[in-house]
């Protein structure tokens, strides 16, 4: 065995017997033991580590000469789905003496936190939050809103230009030029993934959430940022290939152009914010195939004091017309149906009872996620799912009826981030239930542009009587809006 370092530590609280009350479960400040050593091996693919706890190895990895055997040393198989990070050729003589290096996961391998985005500056782990927005710029509208990707990026930057001594943890710093940085990690993230096939694997995404844009059947061209210190003064700078198409409507609608008209039908002011394009595709495209409103199951019993309403016909495919009383609804069909589809599998008792598997589902887990497992088990017991475990899976043998069996996976690698965050928030059974419903709504909801029949729009205005808040689907987008008879008169000139 070669020569190394040997560090012993005893008697830990000896000195300071207070620091002992800050100690969470021994498990606990296990996994946080793992990932200093994780992030080390990770900066460090030249040195051997091992690591042990209670005679048992935890960690061990050897030395390697290629970091992508480093790689699958510590993160397994998910090391397979990372992507080399390519550098612009702009930036490869450009001013400044920093350079990326590193590793990102494709935009369909994501995670609820960014916990497994890890950072280092010349070989130094270092935070990731400063760094999260650069990254998410890089990836654009690739990423969900609130998804996280899997990254391992390397800045090699002379020591005079960052300063390592503004926190006592040593894990924040202060770059000289961090403006400069930010840049080349955004463009070469950007680059990176502009020169691979990143579409979606459908059956990789958490609960179905980012399989729902389907690939668009026109080729869109994509540019990442240029440099600032490349563009002139009098350059506008082009961000997304999208920006330089001419946008045509698919139909062109009818509708008076005077400021003063619409402004007395609609108001002055929006009733929301406008959705973003992210948000605009989910609503468009969500689900790959939808529920049809009158195959489902209705709700029985009527609790809003909505009256009965009748559908008088459909607009663009996409908004549903009702007379209710003496007011005219324009409802969004897409936006009404996954408020329904909420509240149903929020109250179907069948959707959350353990459903054993055809075959056993195996999730490799890395170190971490095994420590992380190990704390939490009888908590993720208690939400429905039956599994066992080995050296390095989980075996799941049964889990809740709602999640299909291509989304376990990811969805149990979230919860295990969400159990062991510091100061976790209670997650109950009832939260649990809530996430889930929340993303099964809109992947099986119908979509905008398909065609309802009558007997199809009156039932989803009888179940729209049935739920608890008909005006917002789950996004707290508005579901409908009203347009009352005295509107209507007052335009058209009938009050005297």
């Amino acid at each position: 065995m070669g020569s190394g370092t040997i560090v012993e530590v005893s008697d830990l609280f000896q000195n300071q017997p207070a620091r002992l009350s800050f100690q969470r479960r021994p498990v606990t400040e296990m996994a946080k033991i793992v990932d200093i050593v994780m992030q080390h091996a990770l900066s460090h693919p030249n040195v051997a580590f091992s690591l042990t706890n209670s005679g048992r190895i935890v960690f061990d990895v050897p030395s390697v000469s290629e970091y992508d055997d480093r790689l699958f040393d510590v993160l397994g198989t998910q090391a397979s789905g990372l992507i080399p990070l390519s550098v612009p050729s702009e930036d490869e003589n450009a001013p400044g003496d920093e350079r990326w290096t590193g590793w990102i996961s494709s935009p369909d391998i994501t995670r609820g936190k960014g916990d497994e985005v890890h950072l280092f500056i010349n070989q130094r782990p270092i935070a990731s939050q400063p760094f999260q927005g650069a990254i998410r710029r890089g990836y654009k509208t690739r990423l969900m809103q609130g998804r996280h990707p899997i990254a391992i990026l390397s800045l090699k930057i002379p020591p005079h230009e960052v300063d390592v001594n503004v926190h006592p943890t040593k894990r924040d710093v202060r770059l000289k030029h961090s403006w400069r940085v930010l840049e080349r990690l955004e463009r070469a993230i950007a680059h990176t993934l502009h020169s691979v096939a990143t579409a979606p694997d459908s059956n990789a995404s958490s609960l179905g959430i980012e399989s729902i844009k389907e690939t668009k059947t026109e080729t869109e061209t994509e540019t990442y940022k240029k440099p600032s210190w490349a563009i002139t003064a009098t350059q506008q700078l082009t961000l997304s290939g999208d920006s330089a198409r001419s946008l045509e409507p698919e139909k062109k609608r009818p509708i008076s152009s005077s400021p003063a008209i619409q402004k007395t039908i609609f108001g002055g002011k929006p009733i929301a914010p406008a959705l973003s394009s992210d948000e605009r595709d989910i609503h468009r495209y969500s689900g790959i195939e939808s529920e049809r409103p009158d195959s489902e199951k209705p709700l029985s019993e009527i609790i809003n004091e909505l009256p009965e309403m009748e559908p008088l016909a459909q607009l663009a495919d996409s908004y549903i017309l009702v007379q209710s009383g003496e007011e005219l609804l324009i409802v969004d069909q897409h936006a009404l149906h996954e408020r329904i589809r909420y509240e149903r599998l929020k109250e179907d008792q069948n959707q959350w009872k353990p459903q054993s598997r055809i075959s056993s589902i195996s999730i490799e887990l890395n170190p971490k996620e095994m420590s992380q497992l190990q704390a939490v088990s009888s908590t993720i017991k208690s939400f429905g799912f039956d599994f066992d475990i080995d050296s390095q899976s989980m075996i799941i043998h049964s889990a809740p009826a709602i999640l299909t069996t291509s989304s376990i996976e990811d969805f149990m690698r979230d919860l295990l981030q969400d159990l062991s965050e510091d100061n976790q928030r209670a997650l109950s059974m009832e939260k649990i239930k809530d996430e889930m419903a929340f993303m099964r709504a809109c992947r099986g909801a119908v979509k905008a542009n398909d065609k309802l029949s009558i007997a199809e729009m009156r039932r989803l205005l009888e179940d729209m009587r049935c739920i608890p808040n008909p005006w917002a689907c789950v996004h707290g987008r508005p579901t409908a809006m009203r347009l009352t008879i005295h509107s209507l008169d007052h335009h058209f000139g009938r009050h005297g």
